[in-house]
């Protein structure tokens, strides 16, 4: 990858509607922790993450799924399909450590 994993996010999500990038609204690091992504999924060499998968988000009207090898897909959200069961999947958290997505969290 040429470009970090927020600046290739937004224009891709730009690109859906045909605006300009730095313009989003809300703001894409206001919807969710673009420095955990990149560190998750594009690690700098000294830091070791064995994440493969794929993570999803919402923006706007807009599904985004990034997966583990860093490529970005954006596409629309059809609000009439019901949210998948989570109970199961393991989220990670910034430190690294992980938590059952259907655990309570503290």
């Amino acid at each position: 990858m040429d470009e970090p994993l927020g600046v290739t996010i937004a224009t891709q999500i730009a690109a859906q509607d045909g605006a300009d990038p730095v313009a989003l609204e809300p703001p894409l690091y206001d919807v969710i922790d673009i420095d955990a992504l990149e560190r998750l999924i594009q690690p700098e060499s000294h830091e070791r993450t064995s994440f493969e998968g794929i993570v999803s988000f919402e923006y706007q009207e807009y599904t985004v799924t990034v997966t583990h090898t860093g490529d970005v897909s954006v596409t629309p959200a059809d609000a009439s399909q019901p949210k998948p069961d989570r109970t199961g999947d393991t989220m990670v958290d910034c430190d690294g450590s992980s938590v059952s997505a259907g655990a309570a969290r503290e």
